[in-house]
């Protein structure tokens, strides 16, 4: 399922502030996720994410998945309570992208300077 999260680079004056990525959950539908933004060094940023998922197979077709970002006990609990929040720092390296602006070949500093080229 597709979301959308942060740019994290952000640098580009022309940055899109937002990227579309893949959970890497899979069986998931928009009304199976919640995203929690809050706002870091003026900019709105993705911080954790809150997951229903739709039923009780969804975490045995994902346990391999779940079993790498959750500690038994919080699959316990999923199972248990039928939600979880998993922080946006917990996926980054799996879901990180960044726009195509600031994707480019230079490297900018906070106010959009070309600092290498």
């Amino acid at each position: 399922m597709k979301i959308e999260v942060h740019c994290t680079d952000g640098s580009d004056p022309n940055c899109y502030e937002t990227v579309e990525v893949d959970l890497p959950f899979d069986g998931l539908s928009p009304n199976n996720v919640e995203t929690h933004w809050v706002k870091e060094d003026g900019r709105q940023v993705v911080e954790s994410f809150k997951i229903r998922p739709p039923n009780k197979e969804w975490i045995q077709q994902n346990r391999e998945i779940l079993e790498r970002y959750l500690f038994e006990d919080n699959i316990e609990s999923v199972i248990k309570n039928g939600v979880f929040e998993i922080l946006y720092s917990d996926l980054e390296n799996d879901i990180s992208e960044v726009c195509d602006a600031c994707g480019s070949e230079h490297t900018r500093d906070k106010e959009g300077n070309i600092i290498d080229v």
